[in-house]
């Protein structure tokens, strides 16, 4: 039984922390799991909806070789 006692509160620690690594990794990745630039955004924004000017960013696409 005293396997039992150590082991227990060992595993929980060990959860513990695996938990804050997954956590702090998924944090850490902005969302954006493949590495490529992200476009800039050249539209206006005004204080109006007239005053503004959308700039619709696509989806980026794979270079073709």
């Amino acid at each position: 039984m005293k396997t039992n006692r150590k082991t227990i509160p060992l595993a929980g620690i060990l959860l513990l922390v695996f938990c804050c690594l997954v956590a702090d990794a998924q944090e850490s990745g902005n969302g954006n799991a493949i590495p490529y630039p992200l476009p800039e955004w050249k539209g206006v924004q005004g204080k109006t909806l007239e005053q503004s000017k959308p700039d619709f960013v696509g989806q980026p696409k794979a270079p073709k070789d």
